[in-house]
């Protein structure tokens, strides 16, 4: 095996340089340019179209004559306008590491590579590292170990053929052995482009180097619990980093890492990581497993709240914290139909004034008047139930005349009041600051191991006469039957409110200011090799808006779309018929108690009356 893999090794080394070679029978011999020329053309190209800002020359070859080779560059440089500085002694490109869009160029020796490896190679910048000598079979062997310690960071090797006339570019790109997960240990370095004669065959220099193909190796992943971002099944009899199946857990979180890892090719492995959702800022002893690299990421309703011992995704998810107080319409029935209806005190007080008036009338004409008829016939008549007394003179039909009028706006005005009462409904009465919320008086129900997260004075003095409650749920239940508030994530109030829906009307509401904005972020293994390309893959997954629709199914496009009808619902000032609005007999109910009532009080009478006049001689 071990000669096979020196025949194959020997192969791609004649291979490369046959190909660079083949390329010179492309340009004339008498148009050739110098080799430094050509290869400085071609960097600088590289620069130009890279948009690097500043190219630094580290000179670390061994013999003074190469010297030249630096200096044709340089010059070269200056002609194509590329900014550029030269270094002699590599040690010192440990002080350009702050510099952006920085292209590092080295020259330097095969045997002093590894030293150049050891002590200047930084993973935040790029690096071409031209081999000032023509490679033999040994030292591309060694070339290739060195590539290979470079594959994670964007250094190009650059290799001249045997004519000193065309420049081979060289990298390693990373791959995954398939049966030990690992990365391979025989991957070679690959050839990318070439430069013949000043110009580049191709536009690639530095590939990306990210993985993409986990070769269907485990993606480990640890699943908290926050609705809706994942929610998994009897979570009570797991225990803490107990592998979970697919089948068992739901939630925005779990469709965005079975999308991430489709990408990579990997096989996903879920673990079931133990929080308390309602207060999810304590519980940090599953970092320990992303740090040391049981886990490759972590999901499940997260924050940026690590610090730098983790890597994150990105906000994909923002989810604000909100005040929810009940609501609620005033029933509609005859028993508060008359505290309803107002100026009804107007109708009364030109009723005395009519008795009244026609009490003076008939004293000053000397006619015998009844107050008791006077005042019950005035009555009956403004109830519609009888007639006036008859007016003997000009002055009482006046009177009466205008009396009468007064009875018929009445009746049209308890008409109208009635019809509007039993078919209009207003929306009731809406809470729509914060402040608002804090001056309602109403019962607060709060959980006391959570209730202080803001650090604002007048929440905390708010919140300081709350009463308790044992959960979210419990503090629902006890909002909703107490007509009071409670805070709740914004996630939650759309099943609370479409659970509590009565008659397609909400029965919760919230004002339209946030408390807080909570923004979520997975977690990634920090310098993981694909915790680059993970971010990217979230940040694109949001701007499409994928994210969101994600989360708007998790909690149900049926509940979202009925808690959204029922506030539309509660809000509108609308009729509670939709054509030929009728008033029913249930609604009048109350007059017909009183008829009935009234009814029973005349034959009571009508029997006492009786009975008296029996007794009489």
């Amino acid at each position: 095996m071990m000669f096979l893999k020196n025949i194959f090794d020997a192969f791609m080394f004649l291979l490369v340089i046959q190909e660079s070679s083949t390329l010179d029978t492309l340009v004339p011999a008498d148009k050739l340019m110098h080799p430094a020329a050509s290869l400085a053309r071609c960097i600088a190209e590289i620069a130009n179209r890279d948009t690097f800002r500043t190219i630094a020359i580290i000179n670390n070859i061994e013999y003074r004559y190469e010297d030249t080779h630096v200096e044709e560059t340089a010059k070269i440089f200056a002609e194509e306008n590329v900014l550029q500085f030269v270094l002699k002694e590599s040690e010192n490109t440990n002080d350009i590491i702050k510099y952006k869009n920085l292209l590092i160029l080295v020259f330097s020796d095969i045997h002093k590579i590894s030293t150049f490896v050891n002590e200047t190679v930084h993973q935040e910048m790029k690096y071409l590292v031209v081999v000032n000598e023509t490679l033999e079979e040994e030292s591309f062997e060694h070339l290739n170990k060195i590539a290979y310690e470079l594959q994670h960071h964007d250094a190009t090797f650059i290799v001249k053929d045997l004519y000193n006339t065309t420049y081979t570019f060289l990298t390693t790109i990373p791959k995954v052995d398939r049966n030990t997960c690992n990365y391979d240990d025989e991957v070679k370095a690959t050839l990318i482009n070439t430069c013949v004669n000043g110009m580049l065959t191709e536009k690639t220099i530095f590939p990306p180097k990210k993985l993409r193909n986990l070769q269907k190796c485990p993606f480990n992943v640890g699943m908290a619990t926050m609705y809706p971002y994942s929610l998994i099944d009897d979570k009570e009899t797991l225990q803490n980093l107990q592998p979970i199946n697919h089948s068992q857990i739901r939630g925005s979180d779990l469709e965005i890492i079975k999308i991430i890892s489709d990408y990579f090719n990997a096989s996903l492995h879920l673990y079931y990581i133990r929080r308390e959702e309602e207060n999810p800022f304590l519980n940090l002893e599953y970092i320990p497993f992303l740090l040391n690299g049981t886990f490759d990421a972590c999901a499940g309703g997260l924050y940026r709240i690590y610090g730098d011992l983790v890597s994150y995704s990105g906000i994909y998810n923002r989810q604000a914290v909100v005040w929810v107080y009940s609501v609620h319409r005033e029933p509609v029935s005859w028993q508060n139909l008359v505290t309803k209806i107002n100026g009804l005190y107007i109708f009364i007080v030109f009723y005395l004034c009519y008795c009244f008036i026609w009490i003076i009338f008939c004293n000053v004409d000397h006619i015998t008047v009844s107050c008791r008829n006077t005042f019950l016939n005035g009555w009956g008549a403004l109830m519609g139930t009888s007639s006036l007394q008859d007016a003997n003179t000009l002055k009482q039909r006046v009177l009466s005349i205008s009396y009468l009028l007064l009875c018929l706006h009445l009746s049209a005005y308890i008409s109208v009041q009635l019809y509007s009462f039993f078919t209009i409904r207003e929306p009731p009465a809406m809470l729509k600051t914060n402040d608002d919320i804090m001056e309602s008086g109403r019962t607060t129900f709060l959980r006391i191991e959570t209730k202080f997260f803001v650090e604002d004075e007048k929440y905390v003095a708010f919140a300081k006469k709350s009463e308790n409650c044992a959960h979210f749920k419990d503090c629902e239940e006890k909002t909703v039957a107490h007509n009071g508030l409670t805070v709740i994530p914004e996630g939650y109030f759309y099943s609370l409110q479409a659970a509590t829906a009565v008659d397609h009307e909400a029965r919760v509401l919230r004002p339209a200011e946030n408390i807080i904005t909570m923004y979520h972020e997975m977690i990634v293994r920090k310098n993981s090799p694909f915790s680059v390309k993970f971010e990217k893959i979230v940040q694109r997954l949001f701007e499409a808006g994928i994210c969101d629709r994600l989360y708007l199914e998790a909690i149900g496009l049926l509940i979202e779309a009925k808690a959204q009808s029922a506030n539309s619902n509660i809000l509108a000032n609308s009729y509670t018929c939709e054509s030929g609005c009728a008033i029913t007999v249930s609604q009048i109910a109350g007059a017909i108690y009183v008829w009935s009532s009234g009814c029973l009080l005349s034959f009571f009478v009508f029997v006492l009356e009786i009975a008296v006049n029996k007794k009489k001689p």
